[in-house]
């Protein structure tokens, strides 16, 4: 992936990006680059991030890429048969 957002501030000594959002799960590398960033080797292993779905109920109707393993597994319903025995 070729990053090409430009960063909110720039600096000599810091590069900050705002409004960033991540729409999956998982463990995610950070890279920077200050000059020729067509090249990969130019790239740098800055840092990581991970990215989990929230601790609380909200509108999402399906999990995200990568977010299915966070949730639990429900157990079945028990249903009573008509002569009152669980199955």
């Amino acid at each position: 992936t070729v990053c090409d957002t430009a960063p909110a501030v720039a600096t000599p000594w810091l590069h900050r990006w705002t409004g960033l959002s991540i729409s999956a799960c998982g463990d995610f590398d950070i890279c920077h680059c200050n000059r020729g960033c067509e090249v990969r080797d130019n790239w740098n292993l800055a840092g990581g991030v991970s990215s989990k779905p929230s601790s609380t109920s909200g509108d999402v109707d399906k999990a995200p890429p990568g977010c299915a393993a966070f949730f639990p597994t429900l157990a079945p319903v028990a249903t009573v048969n008509g002569e009152g025995m669980m199955r």
